[in-house]
């Protein structure tokens, strides 16, 4: 396993293509790269986040774009919403694919609260398969994230979802299952053989934000448990921009973590 940091961390405080320095300088070198907005979906700037991911030496692990642009079309029930939202979707895996990323972080459909949803799991698992393949063409797994205002909110969501989809991966992020008013221990059997990725923040008792080490997670159980499962890939450190309030802050984070990683036996 290894500490990296997403991109997303220095949201509103640096340009994507800035990032990357401030990621090595913090001592991670694997990241996440956030796709803040259309722009960045273009080839002018995936070549401008490799030249700059090169040059400081990191490696980008996986990709990710803000879900709201299009990701909840790619399910739509309209063959035309689908097609123009899979446009944007290749935009992204194209500059992933120029990144060599591994996965791509994905939120899928948004879930109003309150409100009792009803899944085909067999219609929705086929549509995520189709969503699987065209990754697969540019050589990156797509990966379901949990968080707490989309579907997957909650451990059968995927157990019933992967019936259906054999090749969909996932992603545990922890403080979107805190959110979610479960555990990540109650997600991790359902994830084994198909977690690839890792969101990595802290939180309090009151459910407030925090950055690893200044809340109540208990790192040596994550690492461990992750490790029990088979899991070996990265694990992203992904703040808010008012998590910290200096960009040291961040580097205190990876030392933290790494600490307890070397721990992990």
């Amino acid at each position: 396993m290894e500490i990296g940091i997403s991109t997303a961390t220095y949201f509103a405080k640096l340009p994507t293509e800035d990032t990357f320095e401030y990621i090595k300088d913090a001592g991670a070198n694997i990241c996440e790269v956030f796709m803040d907005t259309f722009s960045e979906y273009t080839p002018e700037f995936g070549r401008l986040f490799k030249e700059n991911s090169e040059k400081y030496g990191v490696k980008v692990y996986s990709v990710h774009a803000s879900n709201l642009n299009y990701e909840p079309n790619l399910n739509n029930p309209t063959k035309r919403a689908r097609d123009d939202s899979e446009v944007f979707y290749r935009q992204v895996l194209a500059n992933g694919r120029l990144l060599n990323a591994k996965s791509y972080t994905y939120h899928g459909g948004t879930r109003l609260k309150r409100r009792q949803y009803t899944f085909d799991f067999e219609k929705l698992g086929k549509r995520i398969e189709e969503l699987c393949g065209i990754a697969k063409e540019y050589g990156i797994d797509m990966s379901y994230e949990t968080v707490h205002w989309a579907y997957f909110s909650y451990p059968e969501f995927f157990e019933n979802l992967e019936k259906f989809s054999p090749s969909v991966k996932c992603t545990l992020d922890i403080k979107q299952v805190m959110q979610a008013g479960l555990n990540y221990r109650d997600f991790l059997p359902a994830m084994e053989g198909r977690i690839n990725n890792v969101h990595l923040t802290d939180y309090d008792e009151n459910g407030n934000i925090l950055r690893p080490g200044k809340g109540i997670v208990d790192y040596y159980d994550l690492f461990s448990r992750l490790k029990g499962i088979g899991y070996d890939g990265p694990m992203m450190i992904e703040l808010y921009s008012g998590n910290y309030d200096k960009y040291s802050d961040v580097k205190d984070c990876v030392d933290y973590l790494n600490d307890i990683l070397g721990k992990v036996k």
